[in-house]
């Protein structure tokens, strides 16, 4: 392929280019895209963290230790913290060391999430395109889990690795069938205490429905706001999956952190969703609706749009949705077909690229192309100083992928300083060989000029970092 379709194939579709991928030309964008995304599923750099049974367990020992603590403190301990904290406590939190050398009991939360951004900042670097890593997130993004909460928090790296990845190469509905049961997913919009009003569970006790998560499936992970649901098919599907829940800390039920039905939960009964009647029992009626709403042409056309904007237009043109739809619905919701029909769009690499990097893709591909080693805690810092704080979306909705969402002022001058800060630790010594190794044939005559212009070294990697080709893909 031609320099200008790897350029664009590396900073469109995958994590930014690093010095000397713009020299490794594949035959064809398309096929060396393509074979990339098999990789994203179980990369090595991720295989070594835990499940997620095994990070709830954690954070319910944190919780049973935190308990115990409270019982034992003492009003006496308790103003010794006030004093500590009224002294100058407060100004060691930004302090990078270990919990240690802070002085912080070991917090399992914290770690867990320390340690998958660390992971995948290794991965990010390492990665040769990185397409894939851009679907996985892509997916975990429509899919959103956040940490608002610290038990849903601790499993949201869990969430993406478990539910996600190994379905990258494989069919939608298994990818809905695996989100929508996952706990993380469960416990971020309460469903594992909804039951139906006739079940069991619900007579006895005076608890009901939860709707939380039916209305995100409809709204957010399949048909679209525009689907065509109405109010009568959130409440029935919201039925249809009472029962599915998660096995608790003390349960006999199962291991604590993995998904349970509880039949005494499931509202009995036949439902109807969208004109169509399930009368299957228990989980299989959940499941059955799950799988038609993954197959529904609105899912089709709303997935094709999310693509479509997330990879090459803030405004997706028709033709290319309905390109990407068509391809959704004739493979079944295959998704590998479906990658093929967004890279063979023609608008797939064409010019000019005018979507702006969000600040966590913005900060990786600016790793890559200065080949910085950044660790968790200053990253996670940077990006919550930027809006972007991993695992912590605002919304079931998740990130924008709008670029307006990126552009208040505040946010460019931001930006500016985390520049700044990855140029003053890099070691290039040609910043303007640095920029053409990047940036290729995408790199303007002025861009050009004003790098070479730069009083420093330092100054011009910056401004490579700040130039308008290398913020937009």
């Amino acid at each position: 392929m031609s320099s200008e379709q790897t350029a664009i194939a590396l900073h469109r579709f995958g994590l930014g280019a690093r010095p000397g991928d713009l020299a490794t030309a594949a035959a064809s964008p398309v096929a060396a895209l393509l074979d990339d995304v098999p990789n994203a599923m179980a990369p090595a750099e991720l295989r070594g963290l835990p499940d997620a049974p095994v990070l709830f367990a954690n954070y319910l020992a944190q919780q049973a230790d935190k308990t115990a603590a409270r019982a034992s403190t003492t009003p006496a301990d308790i103003s010794k913290l006030t004093s500590m904290q009224l002294t100058g406590m407060p100004e060691m939190a930004p302090n990078l060391g270990t919990s240690a050398q802070l002085g912080k009991p070991a917090n399992a939360v914290r770690d867990a999430v320390l340690d998958e951004i660390d992971a995948r900042l290794t991965l990010a670097r390492k990665a040769p395109i990185g397409f894939g890593e851009r679907l996985a997130q892509f997916w975990s993004n429509h899919f959103t889990v956040s940490g608002a909460n610290q038990h849903v928090h601790i499993l949201c790296g869990a969430f993406e690795r478990e539910a996600i990845r190994p379905h990258l190469t494989g069919s939608f509905t298994d990818m809905l069938q695996a989100a929508e049961s996952h706990p993380a997913m469960l416990l971020y919009l309460n469903n594992e205490r909804s039951m139906g009003p006739d079940s069991a569970a619900g007579r006895n006790q005076d608890k009901g429905l939860n709707e939380n998560l039916a209305r995100e499936i409809l709204e957010l992970h399949t048909l679209g706001v525009d689907g065509g649901y109405t109010q009568a098919d959130v409440t029935a599907f919201a039925n249809a999956i009472t029962g599915w829940s998660v096995v608790g800390g003390k349960s006999p039920e199962g291991v604590p952190g993995t998904f349970i039905f509880r039949p005494r939960m499931h509202e009995p009964g036949a439902k109807l969703v969208l004109g169509r009647g399930y009368a299957q029992e228990g989980r299989a009626q959940g499941q059955a609706v799950l799988t038609d709403l993954a197959l529904h042409p609105a899912t089709a056309k709303h997935i094709a749009s999310k693509l479509v904007r997330h990879f090459i237009f803030d405004d997706p043109p028709p033709a290319a949705v309905a390109e990407v739809a068509a391809a959704f619905q004739k493979s079944g919701g295959e998704l590998m077909p479906v990658y093929e029909a967004l890279l063979r769009t023609p608008a797939a690499f064409a010019r000019p690229l005018t979507k702006l990097r969000p600040p966590q893709a913005y900060a990786v591909a600016a790793m890559r192309a200065l080949d910085a080693d950044v660790d968790a805690r200053h990253f996670l810092r940077a990006m919550t100083l930027l809006g972007q704080t991993p695992y912590k979306a605002p919304s079931p909705q998740g990130w924008s992928d709008d670029s307006k969402a990126w552009l208040a002022p505040d946010a460019v001058a931001k930006r500016l300083e985390l520049a700044s800060l990855l140029s003053q630790s890099s070691r290039t010594d040609k910043p303007l060989d640095r920029a053409k190794a990047v940036l290729g044939p995408l790199m303007s005559e002025e861009t050009s000029a004003t790098i070479e212009r730069a009083e420093s070294g330092q100054q011009a990697l910056a401004l490579l970092l700040m130039s308008p080709e290398f913020q937009r893909r």
